[in-house]
């Protein structure tokens, strides 16, 4: 155990090294995110002055920077424990060998099998699955979104763990064999990114519940991924805590560039005049009862007066007009006024005549 001891508490690279100031040594890990926070602001603050965004993604835009400045904090937090083996790390040796006592026979099979769906290949196999589907029903925003997520998520894990540089619990504690540093989990931090967004996406193309349940499924399947890396002795607790604070800080950043750049394109005033010119080509085509509109006979009232066959007890009046030439008639000219008793009987009940001009 002093040996295990020892390795938790001088496990980086950097830990001898105190000239570098803190966010100087860790920046990696949570700077990109803390200004990913501020530009969400002023963009945010931005878009309210120019008014180029709807009130509810400008609410978006400040509720997820703030989530952003929460988890840079905590990865910062993180970051350093890993380092120097106190603080938040403190927990790390109680939990990792609680893990080792927990191990059986039967269980360490079913293990390594659960972490290897959760490996970097399984993690590719599931982007490209889900990008292939996303093309296939012509969702390229979709697909280029979970392309993105997936890439920048390997990309994290490979500067994360080489900037850190923390060294992993014992070898010889060890059921699988790794080799590369241990802070943050890789592993935790791709499922992170990519198990999230692919709930995300469900969401938007399942209009029902059933998007829940396969939203429970991938949870259980995202928790049981992260505990296996403790069980098989290849990480500490906080190695998973900081993957898994690092896979959701890259999520909400890259869901909420493409939102902006969405909204982006697409500006308010242009949805409600989409909407509006909709609603406008189904009045012209279906009519509205009531309502007069140029080239179409007014029907009856709501209450079906024009359907049943009932006249309305309130007279019709046309638009005053000129009497027709002398001696035209009505074949050759205007029809005579429905309320003239010499001319044609009335328009059939709740429609009016209609000028053939």
């Amino acid at each position: 155990m002093a040996e295990v001891v020892d390795l938790h508490r001088g496990r980086s690279r950097r830990s001898d090294d105190r000239r570098d100031p803190l966010i100087e040594r860790y920046g990696y890990v949570w700077l990109p995110y803390a200004i990913a926070a501020v530009a969400l602001i002023a963009i945010a603050l931005i878009a309210r002055h120019r008014r180029q965004l709807g009130p509810a993604m400008r609410d978006r835009l400040v509720l997820r920077a703030a989530a952003l400045l929460v988890l840079a904090g905590a990865i910062l937090l993180l970051a350093d424990a890993a380092t120097e083996g106190d603080g938040l790390a403190s927990f790390d040796i109680p939990v990792w060998q609680r893990a080792i006592d927990l191990r059986a026979d039967w269980l360490t099979p079913v293990v390594i099998a659960w972490t290897t769906i959760g490996s970097t290949v399984g993690m590719t196999v599931i982007c490209l699955i889900g990008f292939g589907y996303l093309m296939w029903r012509k969702d390229f925003a979709g697909a280029g979104l979970l392309a993105t997520v997936g890439i920048g998520a390997g990309l994290l894990v490979v500067i994360g763990k080489r900037i850190v540089g923390r060294t992993r619990p014992p070898v010889d504690m060890r059921l699988v064999t790794e080799t590369n540093e241990s802070f943050p989990s890789g592993h935790a931090l791709a499922a992170t990114a990519v198990l999230g967004i692919v709930v995300l996406l469900v969401r938007r193309h399942l209009r029902d519940r059933r998007w829940i349940m396969v939203a429970v499924v991938l949870g259980v399947f995202w928790l049981g991924i992260g505990l296996s890396r403790i069980y098989l002795g290849v990480h500490w607790a906080t190695d998973i805590l900081g993957g898994w604070l690092t896979g959701a800080a890259w999520l909400i950043t890259a869901v909420t560039i493409w939102d902006f750049l969405d909204a982006a394109r697409r500006p308010p005033w242009r949805r409600v005049a989409a909407v509006a010119g909709a609603a406008a080509e189904g009045v012209a085509a279906e009519g509205v009862v009531g309502v007069p509109v140029a080239g179409m006979p007014v029907v009856g009232d709501a209450t079906g007066a024009g359907a049943a066959g009932a006249v309305s007890d309130q007279p019709v009046s046309d638009p005053p007009v000129s009497d027709p030439p002398a001696g035209t008639g009505t074949p050759g000219g205007r029809p005579a006024r429905t309320d003239d008793p010499a001319g044609p009987p009335l328009s059939p009940p709740g429609v009016r005549g209609t000028d053939p001009r």
